[in-house]
């Protein structure tokens, strides 16, 4: 039987196609994992996410609010860096001398993950907990299949929105709130 090599974070970041930037690969629980192009729609729904959450914090300062271009360090030993598809963090969290950060060796308080094509079930399942378990604040995993949005948060029932329901920031983002069919809104 082989034995897995487990890569630390800083061996995965010498990586040749990490250096290169082929891709936005991830680093679960020590093992690479490779990201697939995710399509259009998946697309078109992170940016919509992006732009609410944009205009709704950067008035207010609430804090920063980025793509899928930022790494998070969730856990070490063996190393666990995930890339959300959107997140957020609070303004006091955000370190000041930001032309310098490459990585976050802190949690989101928001992570947002909008499902692709090619994800499973238990992968997704995988990260809500990764992200819990590192002390994200509020986990929003949206469905572009089914047009559903679930919410997850520590010590509470994941909860189920439909087009008809209001997606908020909850205690994240208080007074955020959009109805959950404008997310899959695709008109020009």
């Amino acid at each position: 039987m082989a034995v897995k090599h487990l890569r630390t974070l800083e061996e995965f970041l010498d990586l040749p196609e990490m250096s290169e930037a082929q891709g936005w690969d991830e680093l679960v629980r020590g093992e690479v994992v490779e990201a697939v192009p995710a399509g259009l729609e998946h697309n078109e729904i992170v940016t919509m996410i992006l732009s609410l959450l944009v205009a709704f914090v950067r008035p207010q300062r609430l804090g920063l609010v980025v793509n899928d271009g930022m790494g998070y360090v969730l856990s070490q030993d063996p190393d666990t860096m995930r890339i959300p598809d959107v997140s957020f963090v609070r303004h006091d969290r955000v370190p000041a001398n930001r032309s310098s950060v490459k990585l976050f060796f802190i949690p989101p308080d928001l992570a947002i993950e909008v499902v692709s094509p090619g994800d499973r079930l238990r992968e997704m399942d995988d990260k809500v907990r990764q992200y819990l378990a590192a002390g994200v604040r509020l986990v929003w995993i949206v469905w572009p299949d089914s047009h559903t949005v679930i919410i997850y948060m520590p010590d509470a029932e994941p909860q189920q929105l439909t087009e008809q329901d209001i997606l908020t920031g909850g205690t994240v983002l208080p007074g955020f709130s959009v109805l959950v069919a404008e997310l899959f809104d695709s008109n020009l």
